[in-house]
């Protein structure tokens, strides 16, 4: 009965892993902070310095000054924020998906990657702070001893997700996959205007997810260059 179970939460944990995975340290001391600013919902500029943990998609730190009272800035108040070479903005109706399990946000930050004819943004999430925890919570119920710590570890890890969004293009964010199929399915179709470069995604084993910020800024060169 325990192996059973054991292999219940392996298989739930699993599969939630397969799909988008990242462990890159970058950001994540929300007490070091950063000169930047950030340009309030009526299109005001305030300058000052910027702490954020790179998981949190709905706030920041902000002071004006170094020593300073720090404020809280939130999604509603802030349409994007920059600090050091790191562009934030605040992107709508956002669907997080995994093979068992999705998590709608209204409203989040992330992380500008590429500008141009394609939008490309990043946004990473820990499964302990977005709602995994009843999936988790519910693996836990048929693990025991070294599969149950396993709960912990997995409501630790962060993940990573891409969105495109077409200059100009008003019918929302395209979510990008990790699974070589699905990365090369769904950018074949975004990007088939620049026939050579699906050419390569389909083709060229370092077109891929894991390089997706190249293949994008290659797509926007390719367009400016007609």
């Amino acid at each position: 009965m325990k192996r059973n179970r054991k292999k219940v939460f392996a298989l739930l944990t699993g599969c939630l892993f397969a799909t988008t995975s990242t462990s890159a340290q970058r950001f994540s001391n929300t007490d070091k902070y950063l000169q930047g600013y950030y340009i309030d919902t009526t299109g005001c500029r305030i300058e000052g310095f910027i702490a954020m943990d790179e998981i949190s998609l709905e706030s920041f730190n902000f002071k004006k000054q170094l020593g300073g009272k720090k404020e809280p800035v939130s999604v509603s108040q802030c349409r994007s924020f920059s600090f050091e070479q790191h562009v934030f903005c605040t992107i709508t109706d956002i669907t997080i998906r995994t093979r068992l399990w999705s998590y709608h946000f209204n409203r989040v930050f992330a992380e500008q990657m590429a500008d141009g004819p394609i939008q490309l943004f990043r946004l990473y999430f820990k499964p302990g702070k977005v709602g995994y925890m009843r999936y988790v919570s519910l693996a836990s119920r048929f693990a025991s001893g070294d599969a149950a710590q396993g709960a912990g570890m997995f409501l630790n890890q962060k993940y990573v997700n891409y969105f495109l969004k077409k200059t100009n293009d008003t019918s929302g964010y395209c979510f990008v996959g990790k699974k070589p199929k699905q990365f090369k399915k769904v950018l074949s179709a975004y990007l088939k205007d620049d026939d050579q470069l699906v050419h390569k995604i389909n083709t060229i084993r370092d077109y891929s997810f894991n390089n997706i910020e190249s293949v994008i800024r290659e797509y926007n060169q390719d367009i400016r260059n007609k």
